[in-house]
């Protein structure tokens, strides 16, 4: 190849791929996934420090959630972002753009290195790049695991590749790097090592090259021997092997029965990459057909041509090998999600590749035609597919349009409407969830805190009765519905609420906390006093206990015990305007008028704000 006919390619890969997909840089983050690995877990990522801890934690182990998801590579890309950007999203965005780029690279030159045809190679990066299937793992900021994948597994075939030709044994140490890269990057790249056995049964054996058995042997051991290593990590990590997640997991002969549709939808999704969603329905008589028809195919390229066009054949078994971890087989939460398809993608460029290459040199024109118009279409979808990433309201809004009956979408909408204050509106899709999937503790209590903040005492009350006749156990909705009666002016009520609460629960610091605030308000001091420290004693961090309890001490003329309080929960949590109000007054009732100053400062410049 000419230096300067590859480098026009490669730009064009750079310039093609970025006008596609430079508008992600101003989408934001979403509420799946996103926020329990990024934006509600800035503590985690804030230090570089956390770095050797991402080998041994699952990766939503910050949020006390259960699962056998370990992420060790992608937390640590993570905390790398958030050391140059914060909490900005255009940065993580910027991230999975650039690493999207380089896959895309390293497909034209894995390709280029299986083909020698610069052309035809450039068209199947562009294919690789731009199918719109690739839209969710690019688009979305978790779904970067994916794309991470994507390119420890291309440099690990890249470099077995370029061994196999100079048999320079440094690019099989890389190889090897990259596939350790790989396995901690996703559980599925334990079938990475098939692709070694895979290239050299294509590319050797029915070949009839020249072959050493016992060089394999020791080629295929070390990669061996690295599974073995990261198994016993997961060993450490999780207690076993492959842990427990936290999903419910059909039995396997559901799922074996199962596979043949989920396979069946991943290659509709590949052939007709149309009506593209984040939940898919697995089942249905379309999907079985073309998965038994993909089964049926691959049988046959086998028996009939992998000795004639073993590109074509390693291609096809390239995406049927990568589909298998990702249909469920194998316990997953979801059946079928698009960013999964990342790393098959590769394998079906080299099918669709090595077929245009087949027919390139005689019907050349007729190839460029077609290669051009899969491009073009190709690069539409995925275009305007690309807006549904920008919000959360953008992504659960498309959902709810493909999958009305999907109470996790009417749910998270809802959800992001909570957060953001749009309560009539967190409230009407709240609902709609709780419609659909009726006693769902989790929509219960967000429903219920909507309506609290919407001032719709009543109905929240109701609905947290509701949720504790579930779960007599939730702390959350003790504290929510005792609040509710205490906005009614029902202190009493709430007292025995709170009460109640912690005959069930007696170490729950926030509830002796509410329960304190509660006898505060009915002039029980001594009773209020109690709760407060109890929760303190709980908890001795809990800043709020200390400024509340400081506030109670000011309240009575205790001004020295409400210093003491309050300057000892500055330690722990920001303070409230009305905290240097009252130390400001406690310091200048005992006499400090340098503090009491200080404080009035402070007190005087944030209530501008």
């Amino acid at each position: 190849m000419k230096k300067n006919i590859v480098f026009s390619f490669l730009l064009l890969i750079v310039l093609l791929n970025a006008v596609i997909y430079l508008q992600t840089l101003h989408y934001g983050f979403v509420n799946y996934d996103d926020d329990k690995m990024v934006y509600e877990n800035s503590n985690f990522l804030r230090s570089l420090d956390n770095i050797p801890k991402a080998f041994s934690v699952s990766v939503f182990e910050m949020h006390n959630l259960k699962t056998n998801f370990y992420r060790p590579i992608l937390l640590t890309s993570y905390i790398v972002d958030y050391q140059i950007w914060g909490l900005k999203p255009f940065g993580y965005h910027l991230t999975n753009l650039f690493l999207h780029i380089l896959n895309a690279i390293g497909v034209f030159y894995l390709l280029n290195l299986l083909l020698n045809e610069s052309k035809i190679s450039f068209i199947g990066s562009i294919i690789f790049s731009l199918h719109p299937i690739q839209t969710q793992a690019v688009a979305w900021i978790a779904g970067r695991n994916d794309v991470l994948l994507g390119l420890f597994t291309i440099l690990m075939f890249l470099s077995y590749l370029i061994y196999t030709k100079t048999k320079l044994k440094k690019y099989y140490v890389f190889s090897l790097i990259s596939f350790l890269f790989a396995l901690f990057t996703k559980e599925q790249a334990l079938f990475l090592f098939f692709i070694y056995p895979l290239y050299d049964l294509f590319f050797y054996i029915y070949s009839r090259t020249s072959y050493s058995i016992k060089n394999k042997i020791i080629h295929y051991s070390v990669p061996l021997a690295l599974i073995l290593i990261y198994l016993q990590i997961r060993v450490i990590v999780f207690g076993s092997y492959f842990g427990q997640g936290n999903y419910i997991v059909n039995p396997f002969t559901d799922r074996l029965i199962q596979f043949p549709s989920v396979l069946g939808a991943y290659i509709k999704l590949i052939l007709i990459p149309i009506n593209l969603n984040l939940v898919h329905i697995e089942s249905g008589i379309t999907n079985y057909i073309f998965g038994f028809s993909f089964l049926a195919l691959i049988l046959w390229i086998f028996i009939s041509i992998r000795e004639k066009l073993p590109i074509m054949t390693f291609g096809l078994f390239w995406l049927f090998l990568f589909i298998i971890p990702s249909a469920n087989l194998f316990p997953l939460p979801v059946a079928v999600l698009e960013h999964r398809m990342y790393t098959p993608l590769i394998g079906f460029s080299i099918f669709i590749t090595s077929v245009l290459y087949f027919y390139y040199q005689k019907y050349r024109k007729y190839v460029f035609i077609i290669s051009s118009m899969m491009i073009i279409v190709y690069a539409t979808i995925t275009y305007l597919r690309l807006p549904v990433w920008k919000s959360s309201e953008t992504l659960w809004l498309d959902v709810i349009k493909k999958n009305p009956q999907h109470d996790l979408a009417y749910y998270n909408l809802g959800t992001y409407y909570l957060q953001n204050d749009r309560l009539n509106d967190a409230i009407l899709y709240l609902k709609f969830a709780e419609s659909k999937n009726p006693g769902k503790r989790d929509i219960l209590i967000n429903l219920a805190y909507a309506l609290l903040k919407n001032k719709d005492y009543e109905q929240a009350i109701n609905v947290y009765e509701k949720l504790l006749k579930l779960d007599p156990y939730n702390e959350q909705a003790y504290i929510g519905l005792g609040n509710a009666f205490r906005f009614l002016r029902r202190d009493t009520e709430a007292k025995e609420v709170y009460l109640n609460g912690i005959s069930k629960l007696p170490n729950s610091e926030k509830l002796h906390y509410e329960l304190g605030l509660c006898y505060g308000s009915l002039k029980d001091h001594q009773s209020a006093e109690y709760e407060l420290k109890k929760a303190i004693e709980l908890n001795k961090h809990y800043g709020m206990a200390y400024f509340s309890l400081g506030g109670l001490y000011s309240h009575t003329g205790k001004d020295s015990l409400a210093i003491k309080y309050l300057e000892e929960g500055l330690k722990y949590d920001k303070p409230t305007l009305g905290v240097y109000y009252i130390m400001s007054n406690s310091y200048l009732n005992i006499g400090d008028t340098l503090k009491a100053g200080y404080y009035r400062n402070l007190y005087e410049k944030l209530k501008q704000f």
